[in-house]
């Protein structure tokens, strides 16, 4: 079982890669593109908190997200390349699963609706939320055009279930 350290930088992952997942342009979905942005996991339970910042490559068979922590500390890689994806902790240790959802769920014990999530920001604003999403509270706001994205992205995403509060910030998007 990871400790409540790794399983907060997991969380953490997840919601960095949430948020660049959330930022697919509709112009072409085989156009490549990065995202990065900000963090912030904290879990209301355990007064456990952490901050860093994401960078989100899309790749042409999936994706490849680094998370950094301030001074390093908590860092990692998480990537999906057709039916491989790796969760590397900046302890060293590396983990396996064919897709990136079911990693980081068997990891957290619990499931993380990173599909849902990945279409979140693809639908207009006024548009409900996925499915997926209806156990987690989300508020997704500042809306902004990037350019070469026919859509505008939520700059500022807010999830929460139970005592986790994920908060995301896109600080930029750039089609490759």
């Amino acid at each position: 079982m990871l400790s409540k350290c790794i399983k907060c930088a997991i969380i953490l992952t997840t919601a960095a890669w949430l948020a660049a997942c959330s930022t697919v342009q509709t112009v072409n979905e085989k156009t490549q593109w990065v995202a990065t942005g900000k963090v912030q996991f904290r879990d209301k339970a355990t007064k456990e908190s952490f901050n860093g910042s994401f960078q989100w490559q899309s790749l042409s068979d999936g994706f490849e997200l680094n998370l950094q922590a301030p001074l390093g500390a908590g860092s990692m890689q998480l990537s999906q390349e057709g039916n491989q994806a790796t969760l590397a902790l900046s302890d060293g240790s590396t983990h396996y699963h064919e897709n990136a959802g079911e990693l980081i769920s068997a990891a957290l014990n619990q499931p993380i609706p990173i599909d849902a999530i990945n279409d979140l920001l693809l639908a207009p604003e006024s548009s409900p939320l996925p499915r997926d999403l209806s156990q987690w509270q989300v508020n997704r706001r500042n809306y902004q055009s990037f350019e070469g994205f026919e859509t505008p992205i939520a700059t500022r995403i807010d999830l929460t279930k139970d005592s986790y509060q994920i908060k995301l910030i896109v600080k930029s998007l750039k089609q490759q």
